[in-house]
């Protein structure tokens, strides 16, 4: 279980610590108590939007269905090889030593942060979501593969974050924040929790000035999630996706530097939304295609070298580093144009 020393009340930051029960902790300030199940501390706030209440439903719903296929996404380190271009961070995450505490935010029923723990090494990984069911089933997992020791679980609500000030060497979120329905408050938790010179990782988001058109499209055809199933994540189809630019501009004005910003899927884009049509006409996931995914990935990263062009990419991953003192900008950048 996290230690509590790391952990805050997420309705007034008071310190946690055990409650009377064994199945609780309790915020030492506020006295407000949350529930631990299996080795998840659930430290979601009551003030929890009605948005966040229907995705911890769908996501708990999902995560109890799902959970049955979870362990054949860590038989290797599939993130390591990329085979769709989704990973460019990588390069700056693995600059974190080992031994340093990693949180993912947002992490799901598969965080990406495991893969560190599990395959590269990595000491001290805290994965959070608001789903406490499937970070239930994850630490089922970590149990089986034997780093449970390594990997903390906390249920957490990303625009108010259950950790105390300036912890985290790396702080990480993969795919996940267009799901927050204010991504500029998730940015600020995860800088508070980050120490200086630490690093945010805002990993395979979509990308605006694309997304928005494809979701039109989606719509039109009846093809999004909602349109095929009774429940969906009513975040994930109603976004109309991020800016670099943006979040950019917000996190220089917190304090950040640009390490790296990469725009991914100018091709592939196109590539896996057609398989995942094909998959969702026919049942069946075309195979056939996968000799044409080297390809695509390497046309999509002659692509993004491209001025003008780079910014037509359907996903992009940002870097950005906190100031390691007053007026000081640690790390230089790299691939910043877009």
């Amino acid at each position: 279980m996290e230690d509590l020393n790391r952990l805050r009340c997420p309705n007034c930051r008071g310190g946690i610590e055990p409650g009377v029960a064994p199945d609780e902790v309790r915020c030492a300030v506020c006295a407000s108590r949350f529930g631990v199940a299996g080795g998840v501390i659930v430290l979601l706030p009551d003030t929890l939007g009605a948005i966040e209440r229907a995705e911890v439903r769908y996501w708990d719903e999902r995560g109890q269905r799902e959970a049955e296929g979870l362990d054949p996404f860590f038989d290797d380190n599939y993130p390591a090889r990329d085979r769709y271009g989704m990973y460019h961070y990588l390069r700056d995450l693995r600059s974190v030593a080992k031994h340093d505490p990693i949180l993912e935010v947002g992490c799901g029923l598969v965080p990406k942060s495991l893969y560190l723990a599990l395959f590269e090494g990595y000491q001290d990984v805290t994965v959070s979501d608001i789903s406490s069911v499937q970070l239930v089933e994850n630490r089922r997992l970590c149990e089986r593969k034997g780093i449970a020791g390594r990997v903390a679980h906390v249920a957490a609500d990303a625009a108010t974050l259950p950790f105390a000030d300036g912890i985290f060497a790396a702080v990480m979120v993969h795919a996940a924040l267009h799901h927050v329905p204010e991504p500029t408050a998730a940015l600020r938790e995860m800088a508070r929790c980050l120490r200086p010179g630490g690093l945010i990782v805002v990993g395979h988001e979509p990308n605006r000035s694309v997304h928005r058109v494809i979701r039109r499209i989606g719509d039109g055809v009846r093809l999004t999630e909602k349109h095929r199933r009774q429940t969906y994540s009513e975040a994930d189809e109603e976004t109309d996706g991020l800016s670099a630019k943006e979040l950019t501009r917000e996190l220089r004005e917190m304090g950040f530097t640009p390490v790296a910003m990469v725009p991914h899927w100018l091709v592939m884009g196109l590539f896996a939304g057609g398989r995942g049509v094909i998959r969702n006409l026919t049942g069946k996931h075309p195979r056939v295609l996968d000799r044409l995914r080297g390809p695509v990935r390497a046309l999509d990263g002659a692509l993004g070298r491209v001025p003008l062009v780079r910014n037509g990419g359907f996903h992009f991953s940002l870097v950005m580093r906190k100031a390691s003192g007053a007026g000081s900008m640690a790390g230089g950048s790299r691939d910043l144009s877009g």
